[in-house]
């Protein structure tokens, strides 16, 4: 059975190769719980809906696609405006799910789409699924973002390569028999349902960017210093470190050494002694 490359997939293929794998690949007995990540995401999605409902208004006369036949028919009847076409590429391994298709003045369609986002800059996830979308549609026109500040944004054909870049990936993930490697970060890691899955593995390989206040980016130039666990990290010299980006600096090697000193002993190592402020 062929795995679908979803445009949907564009947001956690940014966040972390591991998390889109095990999307496409659920651990055996995986089932989310009703956690505080879950409840966000469902409160998300009801701010979504509400978004859409809010552009709906706009549009006024439209009809629901229930299929990728379905689009293709509603398109050839030309039909204003399509909410949730469907389109598959003719591989039959990409699909892609846009909230609306609208029929402009010259007979094509345009690609639309509501977010909760205020802003696209950063935001490649958004930039890849919208580019996703009009390369499935075959649009030439630019894509339309519905902020959820009320502005509109464009995505044109510059998203191009970035679309590519997505596809290669995803069509190397999902070769792959088992989870691709990875590193532990704070921000990413602590609000993944894939958390309790890979946070023995971290431990167990030593995984570097455990230690708080070491950046994940820093992690290729220290493994080019033959660094590659909080073991080997806690016998090195500070003063024999280089910097590497995100690893600069002779106190910050030296705290980040007793760091992991400390994460491995249980022991509290003083960097620097504690200034109290004097009371009033």
């Amino acid at each position: 059975m062929k795995k679908l490359i979803s445009a949907g997939d564009a947001k956690s293929w940014k966040h972390c190769q591991r998390r889109v794998w095990f999307d496409h690949n659920p651990p055996q007995d995986f089932s989310a719980e009703d956690d505080a990540f879950e409840l966000l995401v469902q409160q998300a999605g009801e701010e979504h809906e509400q978004c859409i409902k809010t552009v709906l208004e706009a549009f006024g006369d439209v009809v629901e696609a229930h299929s990728v036949e379905h689009t293709k028919a509603l398109m050839a009847a030309k039909t204003a405006v399509i909410f949730q076409p469907v389109a598959i590429d003719s591989s039959g391994t990409v699909i892609g799910k846009p909230d609306f298709l609208v029929r402009t003045e010259s007979g094509d369609y345009q690609i639309a789409d509501a977010k909760l986002a205020l802003s696209m800059k950063g935001r490649t996830d958004l930039e890849v699924q919208l580019g996703l979308y009009r390369q499935l549609f075959d649009s030439k026109l630019p894509a339309l973002v519905y902020l959820g500040n009320g502005d509109i944004a464009e995505v044109d054909e510059k998203s191009d390569l970035k679309v590519d870049a997505f596809l290669t990936s995803m069509r190397a993930l999902l070769a792959m028999t088992s989870p691709p490697p990875a590193h532990y970060g704070f921000s990413k890691c602590g609000v993944c349902p894939y958390h309790d899955i890979c946070l023995p593995q971290f431990e167990a390989q030593g995984d570097l960017p455990l230690l708080y206040g070491l950046d994940p980016r820093a992690v290729p130039g220290l493994e080019k210093q033959s660094i590659g666990t909080i073991s080997e990290l806690a016998k090195a010299d500070p003063q024999a470190l280089q910097d590497v980006p995100y690893f600069k600096g002779a106190a910050k090697k030296e705290r980040l050494v007793k760091q992991a000193q400390s994460y491995l002993s249980g022991e509290m190592h003083v960097v620097a002694p504690i200034e109290l402020p004097s009371g009033a």
